[in-house]
């Protein structure tokens, strides 16, 4: 049918048309950030007893196109007896969250008819656009949009109407003062609850009520049976087990490189990184990651390019992180694959299956912040410096970290002896610990040559005296029986350091020697 349309399109037009896709799809493959899905609104909420549930999508109601199928339209008013067929669901129906945070679509009640979230061509009567000031993008009678979500505060604001000819209000952020009584869509991060049994609330879940506005009664909508009876919550889901929520992935925050100097300490690891990330909706069971040396927002897993330094492959996973390297990957599988104080950018994208079929999200890019991707940099390990100023970009240590070594004399070691005893971290018969620089990144100098070493020592005694704890070489005197560790921390010029521990055992007194005496 499509192409029969274009027949009869003329010439001109068509170049416009040919024109303008090719525009597009450019776009498309320069900008894949900026195209996220959008937030597809399921489930129902209770509206009481005497309306019954709202569906938010016309396949949580509609079991098949048919009508007097067992079971189907069950809510729908007697008698329902007809019969006939669709290819898709008779009442079309579904509600969804745009790229701006914006409702749009419609809702059903068996009662009440469609109930509108705006953005059609059937705006809502909105009395104010007050509640514009807590939206994210703008949200007025411009674009037909009524209502929004926030997801800084986690909180929705605005209207929804019924469609009929009573064209009675829902005012979404509810009359009721409790905060949690407030409609919220919970994030990756749940921070606004203060309510402890929200804690098992999954990202991208409703919670708390909104409230229809006829006549000056207030009939309460329920978005989650959890906040139905906040006193008595196992009553309230078993007596009818509901709840509203968005059913497609949505990224909530992206973090790099979450590697931390006890993870980079062993000999090697310290171009390591652990890429994680955290959902704001959705499920996922599988993921794609693609790591890059450059400042790149395209990425392409069609061809691994000279530009792609790991691409994990469809991991047929629903972990949340991906670590560098991984031998079983596609290409990055060893610590080498990374260089020492470089810049590296990070895509993701997950796969999952929405009712029909598997479908794949747009790419999520590290550190852009698009639409409902919250993104978040590692900004509590304060070792990695932020490359060329882009937040877009995860970093790598300057070199390898510290190697601690240290040995003792005597090995026996006694509580109280009238000499301590010597530990030191520079062995010359046996080994040295070592540090390494930026000049040499993965070429270990001793300590006592060309490297300018840090040293602290202590011991898990704590009645134990240590003549000087920032040498290479001091005295410890015990004075505590049984096993006890001493722990060496070298730290090198850049401020990287590393720990060792090692256990002395059976310490204990100098006990007298007895020598048995023939009387004479």
């Amino acid at each position: 049918m499509y192409k029969n349309k274009l027949k009869n399109i003329n010439k001109n037009n068509r170049k416009k048309i040919f024109i303008f896709l090719s525009v597009f799809l450019f776009l498309l493959l320069l900008f894949p950030q900026l195209l996220q899905a959008e937030s597809k609104v399921h489930g129902k909420a209770w509206w009481g007893e005497a309306l019954g549930y709202l569906y938010f999508d016309c396949t949580e109601y509609q079991l098949s196109s048919i009508l007097d199928e067992p079971g189907n339209f069950n809510d729908f008013p007697l008698p329902r007896g007809f019969h006939f067929d669709s290819e898709v669901c008779a009442i079309d129906q579904h509600v969804n969250i745009d790229d701006n945070n914006n409702f749009y679509g419609s809702a059903f009640n068996f009662v009440k008819g469609l109930v509108n979230f705006g953005g059609s061509t059937t705006p809502v009567s909105v009395p104010d656009y007050n509640f514009n000031v807590n939206c994210p993008n703008l949200c007025d009678a411009t674009n037909n949009c009524s209502a929004c979500y926030n997801p800084e505060t986690q909180r929705v604001y605005g209207w929804a109407q019924v469609a009929d000819t009573s064209q009675e209000l829902i005012r979404l952020d509810s009359y009721i003062d409790t905060s949690e009584n407030m409609l919220q869509i919970k994030n990756w991060n749940m921070a606004s609850s203060t309510e402890t049994f929200y804690s098992d609330l999954a990202p991208g879940d409703f919670v708390g009520h909104s409230s229809s506005t006829v006549g000056g009664f207030r009939a309460p909508l329920s978005f989650n049976c959890k906040s139905e009876n906040k006193d008595n919550l196992n009553t309230a889901c078993s007596e009818r087990d509901y709840y509203v929520y968005i059913e497609n992935p949505q990224v909530g925050s992206m973090s790099a490189p979450n590697w931390s100097f006890e993870d980079a300490c062993n000999p090697g690891r310290a171009r390591g990184a652990s890429l994680r990330w955290e959902l704001s909706s959705g499920w996922h069971d599988g993921f794609e990651v693609v790591v890059m040396d450059n400042l790149s927002t395209t990425v392409s897993t069609s061809t691994i390019s000279s530009d792609v330094i790991c691409y994990s492959g469809v991991e047929d996973s629903i972990a949340n992180q991906y670590s560098i390297p991984n031998t079983i990957d596609e290409k990055c599988k060893n610590y080498s694959d990374l260089d020492y104080n470089t810049s590296y950018t990070w895509f993701l994208r997950l796969r999952y299956f929405n009712g029909e079929e598997v479908e794949w999200t747009d790419w999520y890019q590290f550190g852009v912040n698009d639409g409902h991707l919250g993104a978040e940099f590692d900004e509590d390990n304060s070792y990695y410096a932020l490359k060329d100023g882009d937040k877009k970009t995860f970093a790598t240590y300057l070199h390898e970290f510290p190697v601690p070594y240290f040995t003792w004399s005597p090995e026996k070691v006694e509580i109280g002896a009238d000499e301590p005893t010597i530990f030191t971290a520079l062995d010359p018969t046996t080994q040295k610990s070592v540090a390494y620089s930026t000049a040499s990144p993965n070429t270990p100098v001793a300590c006592d040559e060309y490297m300018s070493c840090g040293y602290n020592w202590s011991s898990s005694d704590l009645g134990a005296v240590i003549d000087n704890p920032s040498v290479a070489s001091t005295g410890i005197t015990f004075w505590t029986s049984g096993d006890t560790s001493v722990n060496l921390r070298i730290s090198d010029s850049d401020g990287y350091y590393c720990t060792k521990s090692r256990l002395i055992e059976n310490i204990n007194y100098d006990l007298p020697i007895w020598r048995e005496v023939k009387a004479e």
